[in-house]
């Protein structure tokens, strides 16, 4: 897993952003290329958002 950079935790304090969407980014992100960003793409976000949705379903039967 990558490590967030000091600009990355300053923005994250002025975005008022989660620790946990930013350990989220670092683990599942995608990395920019030519740069030392990392971003969640939208396909990514819908992707683990539907997996979770899934998941509760089979945890309410269960």
């Amino acid at each position: 897993m990558m490590k967030a950079t000091k600009h990355c935790q300053i923005r994250q304090k002025q975005r008022n952003v989660s620790n946990p969407v930013i350990a989220l980014a670092l683990s599942c992100g995608t990395n920019i290329k030519n740069s030392d960003k990392v971003v969640l793409k939208k396909a990514e976000v819908e992707g683990l958002y539907n997996c979770l949705v899934d998941l509760m379903k089979q945890l309410e039967r269960g």
